[in-house]
């Protein structure tokens, strides 16, 4: 009998695979008091979210209704993004 895997990470996944680096989380380092540093923004954030529920949007397509083929129609991509 296979046993599931036991994958420890630091942040939840929502995944068994790890290998998901749209999910990770984000650290911040710093020399000062704790919560003494201010937040720094990652710039490509909301690009790279945006790329992601684009990806994840045609892959369901793929899967689903477009049967083996890929589209740009944004229209019909909207329905099967990823809510969040």
């Amino acid at each position: 009998r296979r046993r599931a895997p036991d994958n420890w990470v630091w942040s939840p996944q929502g995944e068994v695979a790890m290998h998901l680096p749209e999910r990770w989380g984000m650290l911040q380092f710093a020399s000062g008091a704790v919560n003494a540093t201010p937040l720094t923004y990652n710039r490509q954030w909301t690009v790279r979210a945006v790329a992601v529920a684009v990806y994840y949007a045609n892959r369901a397509w793929h899967q689903g209704p477009g049967k083996g083929s890929f589209t740009d129609d944004v229209a019909l991509l909207a329905a099967f993004a990823p809510s969040g």
